[in-house]
């Protein structure tokens, strides 16, 4: 939710980056292939996760120390179909609630960074709070969430976190089996495990021009 990356990054950019005071300097990052979405629900029988490991995010994240500005765009979408509960009729049934032919992909944007601050008097942990918009089902809804991030490397990051959503918040009517004696409960709750890697450019104050 590409979404997290930039965090860790912005944090830690003060020790990592080194760079001059008179330059931008923009910080392109992008999700490992060990990064995890899933969803975990519920229903008046057993208790069911979705769980997808083909999550696709890139963002950049801009430091302007001679505006004395800083901006970012991050970005986080998996398609529908690589979620798998280890169940084919379950999938089958969360895919249709999801709406997955009309709407196939999940898109988590980030939006703000409200909040960042060192945890556990840790330099290498951190807790950030976060708006970014999730669209599923072809619905859109700004949220909150907390993240904690673990720096892993000068350049690697860990972001985890965790948000319950409303189905019928995103206009989901959540599935039901045998002429409705099997419900699902209305509230599921999105685990994100990510793995972020980011490379840095600088620009000094002499190229300045040609960003304009």
């Amino acid at each position: 939710m590409k979404i997290l990356i930039i965090i860790g990054i912005f944090f830690g950019s003060i020790s990592i980056i080194g760079q001059s005071k008179n330059s931008i300097t923009f910080l392109d990052y992008s999700l490992l292939p060990n990064s995890t979405l899933e969803f975990l629900g519920e229903s008046t029988i057993n208790t069911f996760n979705f769980r997808s490991e083909s999550l696709k995010g890139r963002g950049t994240y801009i430091i302007d120390n001679f505006l004395k500005d800083s901006s970012y765009l991050a970005e986080i979408s998996v398609d529908i179909e690589s979620f798998d509960s280890g169940s084919d009729l379950m999938n089958s049934d969360m895919y249709d609630a999801l709406k997955y032919e009309d709407y196939p992909i999940i898109n988590f944007r980030l939006i703000k960074i409200k909040h960042i601050q060192n945890s556990n008097n840790s330099l290498l942990n951190f807790n950030a709070d976060i708006i970014g918009v999730l669209t599923v089902a072809g619905k859109s809804n700004k949220m909150d969430i907390i993240f904690e991030i673990v720096m892993l490397s000068d350049s690697t990051f860990y972001l985890k976190g965790n948000k319950s959503i409303s189905m019928p918040d995103f206009n989901i009517d959540p599935p039901s089996k045998l002429f409705g004696l099997i419900q699902v409960d209305d509230t599921l709750i999105i685990y994100f495990n990510l793995y972020v890697k980011f490379k840095k450019i600088f620009f000094l104050n002499s190229n300045l021009s040609i960003l304009k």
